[in-house]
């Protein structure tokens, strides 16, 4: 279920990159009009980006469950690699912070996740990269929550329960 998840964020995120260049293109050939269009495409397809994210956020929560003790290590070590904002945004994300930096959200932590193999890091990566951290806010938030979570629990604490917190 995680790879047919997986391989529609990234059939979506191939083709959002495609149609977002034609729209590049559009922007470039077209003049002032076509930026608008250009404009509501993006947020168009960020929609459909943090859509799709919502149905495999269980996925990806119930897979952090799974790997727990494998995570937590890898989470360490990549948080040990992080300057003090990365290590900041990494450990208590708050999405003021997190939208005041995204060149480091983009550039450092979400790599660092990657590294270490954190569930849906990559995929939401490639959301970043081709919409924005504003844009990719929400589904942000939720990833660096539950890699707070797992970052924050006491050496040798049980496994935290991954269901959701509370809005």
């Amino acid at each position: 279920r995680l790879l047919r998840s997986a391989a529609g964020m990234a059939s979506l995120l191939k083709r959002a990159s495609s149609t977002g260049m034609k729209a590049a293109v559009t922007v470039a050939n077209a003049g002032k009009g076509a930026v608008s269009k250009a404009a509501d495409f993006t947020a168009a397809t960020g929609s459909q980006a943090r859509e799709e994210w919502g149905k495999r956020e269980p996925a990806v929560r119930e897979e952090i469950g799974r790997r727990h003790g494998e995570l937590k290590a890898k989470l360490r070590a990549a948080y040990a690699g992080l300057d003090d904002t990365g290590k900041q945004i990494l450990a208590s994300p708050a999405a003021q912070f997190v939208k005041d930096n995204p060149q480091t959200v983009a550039t450092a932590v979400l790599p660092a996740l990657v590294a270490a193999g954190f569930p849906g890091a990559r995929l939401l990566s490639g959301a970043v990269r081709l919409f924005g951290v504003a844009e990719m806010l929400m589904p942000l938030l939720g990833l660096l929550g539950m890699s707070a979570d797992l970052l924050n629990e006491p050496e040798g604490a049980p496994a935290a329960d991954p269901s959701p917190r509370p809005s």
